[in-house]
């Protein structure tokens, strides 16, 4: 976990796509017995927060979600949590505006 938080910190990318690696990596590999889901989005908020992002959420929409892990780890479909996260964002700014 140190070189996952290490590496995140020294990286030069945007922070959704910091954030998408740091949610892919612990929800692919689940280094806590539970609740690495909600660890992984408490931490997306904490980085994207720090950089005015309005609060990132998402319906547990369960079976979607966690087959859309797999596809990108399996499948080598890079980009789909950074695309799920950036859309997130994106509706949640969208009706924070209107």
């Amino acid at each position: 976990m140190q070189m996952l938080f290490r590496r995140i910190e020294m990286s030069k990318t945007n922070v959704i796509k910091k954030s998408s690696l740091l949610a892919q990596e612990i929800w692919l590999n689940q280094p806590f017995i539970d609740g690495n889901k909600r660890t992984a989005r408490l931490l997306i908020n904490f980085l994207t927060m720090k950089e005015g992002f309005p609060l990132f959420t998402y319906e547990n929409k369960g079976a979607f979600f966690n087959d859309m892990l797999v596809t990108q780890y399996t499948e080598r479909k890079i980009g789909l949590i950074e695309d799920f996260i950036t859309e997130s964002l994106e509706n949640r700014i969208n009706e924070l505006l209107d």
